[in-house]
């Protein structure tokens, strides 16, 4: 930020130079072009563009991103924050995701376009493209006072088939280029696993719980340092909760949010049905799962990381 002494300067240099501005009268009516401007005029313009140089630029608002598995109650969170007054939110992004269907006819889908083109694209021009989109959304929500919030979708990236250490996440591909506020969201490992076993969602080599709960940590590895919400603690108190999320997220809190969120239609439902935000039973477990849950090493890892209990009941 200029000092007060450098900007009484520019406002006297400024002053001068306006005095020096050639009267309208004098314009070519030929070419309706003004002669050159003036030397000192030059001068305070230079002026000028020096003290801006040395300012801080201003703050871009940031971009808002949800983070969290399958069957953890994320579309109903997201719902919930997309009840917010002045909100876009996006839902289930993952720029270089494998899993969309690998057809041809895709007119208004670049990625794909670029996947079943003539010479096809890899994942860092993917990515360019994806981020080139990105920047017309985020101008147009700056535009309309709008916060813009991205849900990724996880699953695919950490639960489904091989894993692909290289891959980037929605966070790590985002941050370099936008301000963020992130939230992971998290929901009791063994109720989220028993919602993917309901759903036939478990598309990974050894889909055993273990194996469940070894990929849960490397997502929450790769997410480190963002601030964690669990499902259970939300829907005991959403209220309470959203009102956090939204002092999180500097999104002002709708309190009718509860009686709003219902009416907002998001992809990725994996269960809940109809409006009530409440705490349900977990699900019976399947014969031979009990055992597994024993001197379970990753299950124990994953329920003291996320301050659960291991217990099955």
């Amino acid at each position: 930020m200029a000092d007060a002494g450098k900007l009484t300067q520019l406002r006297q240099e400024l002053e001068q130079a306006r005095a020096l501005l050639p009267d309208p009268a004098t314009l070519d009516p030929a070419t309706d072009r003004r002669s050159p401007p003036p030397k000192d005029l030059a001068t305070a313009l230079k002026s000028c563009q020096r003290l801006l140089k040395g300012r801080p630029a201003l703050d871009r608002p940031a971009i808002r991103t949800i983070h969290h598995m399958a069957c953890t109650g994320g579309t109903l969170l997201s719902q919930c924050i997309a009840a917010m007054p002045n909100t876009q939110l996006l839902s289930e992004i993952d720029p270089t995701s494998r899993a969309a269907p690998q057809i041809m006819f895709g007119p208004t889908d670049l990625t794909r376009l670029l996947r079943n083109a003539s010479r096809p694209s890899g994942s860092a021009l993917e990515i360019k493209v994806f981020l080139a989109g990105l920047k017309v959304i985020y101008e147009d929500n700056t535009r309309a006072g709008s916060s813009l919030i991205l849900r990724e979708h996880s699953h695919d990236h950490f639960h489904s088939g091989d894993l692909e250490p290289s891959r980037s996440t929605l966070h790590e591909i985002l941050k370099d280029h936008y301000p963020l506020h992130s939230l992971v969201t998290v929901r009791h490992p063994l109720d989220s696993y028993l919602g993917l076993l309901k759903n036939h969602w478990l598309n990974f080599p050894d889909a055993s719980f273990t194996e469940y709960c070894r990929r849960y940590l490397l997502f929450l590895d790769r997410h480190a340092g963002l601030d964690i919400l669990r499902y259970e603690d939300f829907v005991t108190d959403p209220e309470t909760h959203m009102q956090w999320i939204c002092d999180h997220f500097e999104l002002r809190f709708e309190p009718e949010f509860t009686h709003l969120f219902g009416a907002i239609h998001l992809s990725g439902g994996s269960g809940r049905r109809g409006n009530e935000i409440s705490l349900r039973p977990r699900r019976p477990l399947p014969d031979g799962l009990s055992g597994e849950l024993e001197d379970n090493e990753p299950y124990a890892r994953l329920c003291t990381r996320l301050d659960y209990s291991a217990d099955a009941g």
